[in-house]
Protein backbone atom coordinates (compact mmCIF):
# COMPACT_ATOMS: atom_id res chain seq x y z
CA UNK A 1 0.00 0.00 0.00
CA UNK A 2 2.88 2.88 0.74
CA UNK A 3 3.88 2.77 -3.26
CA UNK A 4 0.41 3.74 -3.84
CA UNK A 5 0.51 6.51 -0.85
CA UNK A 6 4.24 7.99 -1.41
CA UNK A 7 3.50 10.44 1.42
CA UNK A 8 2.45 8.16 3.95
CA UNK A 9 3.81 8.32 6.70
CA UNK A 10 5.98 11.98 6.28
CA UNK A 11 2.78 14.05 4.94
CA UNK A 12 -0.36 12.23 6.12
CA UNK A 13 -0.81 9.36 9.26
CA UNK A 14 -2.42 6.53 7.93
CA UNK A 15 -3.55 4.56 11.18
CA UNK A 16 -4.13 1.13 10.36
CA UNK A 17 -3.60 -0.42 13.77
CA UNK A 18 -6.59 2.22 15.36
CA UNK A 19 -8.39 0.72 12.70
CA UNK A 20 -8.30 -2.69 13.28
CA UNK A 21 -9.06 -1.79 16.90
CA UNK A 22 -12.10 -0.48 15.83
CA UNK A 23 -13.25 -4.13 13.87
CA UNK A 24 -15.94 -2.11 12.11
CA UNK A 25 -17.64 -4.40 8.84
CA UNK A 26 -17.10 -2.47 5.56
CA UNK A 27 -18.95 -2.78 2.55
CA UNK A 28 -17.68 -0.91 -0.93
CA UNK A 29 -20.57 -0.36 -3.07
CA UNK A 30 -18.17 2.21 -5.17
CA UNK A 31 -16.65 2.44 -8.36
CA UNK A 32 -13.70 -0.07 -8.99
CA UNK A 33 -10.79 -0.82 -10.91
CA UNK A 34 -8.90 1.46 -13.55
CA UNK A 35 -9.76 5.50 -13.40
CA UNK A 36 -12.24 4.92 -10.75
CA UNK A 37 -12.58 8.90 -9.81
CA UNK A 38 -10.01 9.73 -12.35
CA UNK A 39 -10.54 11.76 -15.37
CA UNK A 40 -11.79 9.09 -17.67
CA UNK A 41 -14.07 7.74 -15.24
CA UNK A 42 -17.43 6.13 -16.49
CA UNK A 43 -20.43 4.47 -15.35
CA UNK A 44 -22.93 2.39 -16.83
CA UNK A 45 -26.01 4.74 -15.78
CA UNK A 46 -28.55 2.18 -15.08
CA UNK A 47 -26.29 0.69 -12.70
CA UNK A 48 -25.04 3.85 -11.04
CA UNK A 49 -28.31 5.55 -10.99
CA UNK A 50 -30.72 2.36 -10.31
CA UNK A 51 -29.66 -0.41 -9.04
CA UNK A 52 -26.59 1.04 -6.67
CA UNK A 53 -29.13 3.61 -4.66
CA UNK A 54 -31.40 0.80 -4.04
CA UNK A 55 -28.86 -1.77 -2.94
CA UNK A 56 -27.28 0.51 -0.63
CA UNK A 57 -30.72 1.31 0.70
CA UNK A 58 -31.29 -2.69 1.37
CA UNK A 59 -27.55 -2.49 2.58
CA UNK A 60 -27.68 0.06 5.43
CA UNK A 61 -31.23 -1.05 6.41
CA UNK A 62 -29.75 -4.28 7.27
CA UNK A 63 -27.34 -3.36 8.97
CA UNK A 64 -29.45 -1.13 11.05
CA UNK A 65 -31.84 -4.15 11.55
CA UNK A 66 -29.75 -6.67 13.08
Amino acid sequence: MSRQLPSLGREYHLPVEESRALDLDVVNLGPWGRDAHGRLERVHAPHAFGVLPALLVETVQRAFAS
